[in-house]
């Protein structure tokens, strides 16, 4: 089902279509075509020209916007995370938060990583999905120790939590760790990285 319906505007249409598609089938696998019938046109008739030159310029404006509407709903989410008094408690919420983030960025990703274009684009999404766009300590440095985490610990847990998100172990107990047990564990670590750099 596409997401914007029939209210939304031709172009929006387009754009929900592709999404679904080039998740589903990949950017290779999904033809102009398929785009059109799945976007309530013409099936075959070319009416996808009126608003876009070709399937990757489909493409590129369908990453732009769904990278906008994501961040958008990142960062709102982010700004309302409450400011806990005790570093530990902040990190468990903030980690937690990423995790949920990655989640939201899933489809995306698969996108990216399946097009001519993939190993940049994968890298914008990545970094646009945890805010390494912004700053490499902007999601960290709220919490109630002033100096945040050090560049090398963010990417160490982000990628930690990357990697446990894509192995469905988000979804499961791996060997019996649920997701809290996991986080803990990575703030445990995060802790003794910071004793570390403070000695």
């Amino acid at each position: 089902m596409v997401a914007g319906g029939l209210g939304a505007s031709t172009r929006e249409r387009i754009l929900d279509a592709a999404l679904e598609l080039f998740a589903d089938e990949g950017v290779a696998g999904t033809t102009i075509t398929a785009i059109e019938g799945r976007a309530g046109l013409s099936a075959g008739s070319g009416s996808l020209y009126r608003h876009f030159r070709s399937k990757d310029d489909v493409l590129d404006a369908t990453l732009r916007r769904e990278i906008d509407r994501l961040k958008r709903l990142t960062e709102e989410e982010r700004a309302a995370l409450p400011r806990l008094p005790d570093r530990r408690s902040q990190l468990t919420l903030e980690f937690h938060q990423c995790l949920r983030d990655i989640g939201r960025f899933e489809r995306l990703l698969r996108i990216v990583q399946r097009s001519p274009q993939g190993a940049s684009r994968a890298r914008e999404v990545v970094a646009h999905m945890i805010g390494l766009d912004r700053d490499v300590e902007s999601w960290t440095t709220t919490t109630a120790d002033p100096g945040g985490l050090s560049p090398m610990v963010a990417l160490t847990v982000i990628t930690a939590l990357v990697g446990y998100h894509r192995l469905g172990l988000v979804r499961h107990d791996f060997y019996g760790v649920s997701t809290d047990q996991f986080i803990k564990h990575l703030v445990d670590l995060v802790d003794e990285a910071g004793k570390e750099r403070a000695s």
